[in-house]
């Protein structure tokens, strides 16, 4: 390994000519704009997952909001068939305990 140096390697020449400069830049320009592209579509991919997640999420919450609904709506449609139910016993039950009862003439006349 001693006998490595960097100017036996002719694709990295140490030389500051204008050919040796300009082979740099443009490699260091396709390198610049290999890094920025691939960026790129990184951030294009976690936008597009963003969106993805913000779309299930949302639909999500909206199938639970639709599910809470009609749970509300059931139990509010039970709760009046119930009172309903309620109110037409009671109506029966009143009907049964009704007795007609005939107030002697003696108390109409009592002042109050």
């Amino acid at each position: 390994m001693g006998d490595f140096k960097q100017n036996n390697l002719p694709f990295r020449p140490l030389d500051n000519s204008m050919s040796t400069q300009t082979r740099y830049d443009l490699e260091a320009e396709k390198w610049r704009s290999a890094m920025k592209s691939a960026s790129n579509k990184n951030s294009s991919t976690i936008s597009d997952l963003g969106l993805i997640d913000a779309i299930i999420d949302f639909s999500v919450d909206l199938i639970f909001w639709v599910i809470t609904l009609l749970i509300e709506t059931v139990k509010l449609i039970v709760r009046l068939i119930i009172n309903r139910k309620k109110k037409v016993d009671n109506s029966i039950v009143e009907k049964a305990e009704y007795v007609p009862y005939d107030v002697p003439d003696s108390e109409l006349e009592k002042p109050w």
